[in-house]
């Protein structure tokens, strides 16, 4: 199994006694200067771990989307989702010629990190933002963060994951979309201009099905990756073919994760500033760099290791 952006650690703690020797006769580096180096010998360490969440993590700017979800016994289910705003393409067909539409596609280029069970059928849904993408006042978007999208989705796409080789998604989004944003760029509308665009078309948000989403997936973002390519033609044109491609904005394209913890040990702790005791989790540290979750390792006796003979 793979690692995402996000690692998933099992460690078994032992609580041992500390058990040293000094070593005096130790002569390393006595040509250069007066040493005063002792080799310490230690048997064991006693080690307390602990799982500890922190507060929200910042997801925006990372150039990669992630959308999917994973289940495990002990800390529950993760969903992952991914915010992508776009900034306006250039538009160089001549206003003078005729246009026609041919299709809209969402292009996902896999970066071949995943978690979860990949043998199975993943679907996304892609639902129409409504609400324009603004960093805080920080400059950061978060893991908790979220914005207002379509509840019904504008496109569904059922595939297997193929995470070892360069997996390249293209799903078509409706005509209608494709069709009025052409219309209006060939048009010169003022609703596509350069101040205005973002404020017109917010973007898109990917979503994992509820009941069909077995892994967790990763993909590129780029100018050219995670990118909308609206294909079209020119009627009677010698080289008729053309596309527009809006590229992702990396600035404030962010992903957000949702931890739900219900019917694991972990569902009686609070959901932010916590420390859950290993003992609690079967003996078992937790790391999860997408949702906060960090193991927090303390060598209790060490300070006074010196004073252990």
């Amino acid at each position: 199994m793979h690692k995402l952006l996000i690692v998933i650690g099992f460690c078994l703690v032992t609580f041992l006694g500390v058990i040293s020797c000094y070593d005096e006769r130790n002569t390393f580096g006595d040509r250069l200067v007066d040493s005063d180096l002792r080799n310490i010998s230690m048997d064991t360490s006693t080690i307390v771990m602990t799982a500890v969440l922190i507060d929200s993590l910042e997801t925006s700017g990372k150039q990669v989307v992630l959308a999917g979800r994973y289940v495990h016994p002990v800390w529950g289910k993760v969903s992952a989702a991914s915010y992508i705003p776009y900034v306006r393409p250039q538009y160089s067909t001549e206003a003078d010629v005729t246009v026609k539409f041919d299709s809209l596609m969402l292009v996902l280029s896999s970066n071949g990190d995943f978690v979860g069970d990949t043998t199975l059928q993943q679907r996304y849904s892609i639902h129409l933002l409504t609400e324009k993408i603004i960093l805080n006042d920080n400059g950061y978007l978060y893991n908790n963060s979220s914005f207002a999208y379509e509840s019904e989705p504008m496109a569904s796409y059922s595939f297997i994951p193929r995470p070892h080789v360069t997996e390249k998604l293209e799903i078509r989004l409706p005509d209608e979309l494709g069709q009025d944003l052409l219309t209006r760029f060939h048009n010169h509308d003022e609703s596509v201009a350069i101040n205005h665009f973002e404020d017109y078309f917010k973007g898109i948000v990917i979503m994992p099905d509820e009941k069909q989403s077995y892994s967790l997936l990763s993909f590129q973002v780029s100018d050219s990756l995670s990118a909308l390519v609206l294909h079209y033609h020119i009627e009677g044109g010698y080289e008729n073919q053309q596309k527009l491609v809006f590229s992702p904005n990396t600035t404030t394209q962010f992903n957000q994760l949702i931890h739900e913890r219900h019917g694991t040990p972990m569902e009686p702790y609070p959901l932010k500033k916590v420390e859950i005791p290993s003992e609690k989790l079967g003996n078992r540290g937790i790391l999860f760099s997408g949702i906060g979750w960090y193991t927090r390792l303390e060598f209790p006796y060490l300070n006074n290791i010196m004073g252990v003979t």
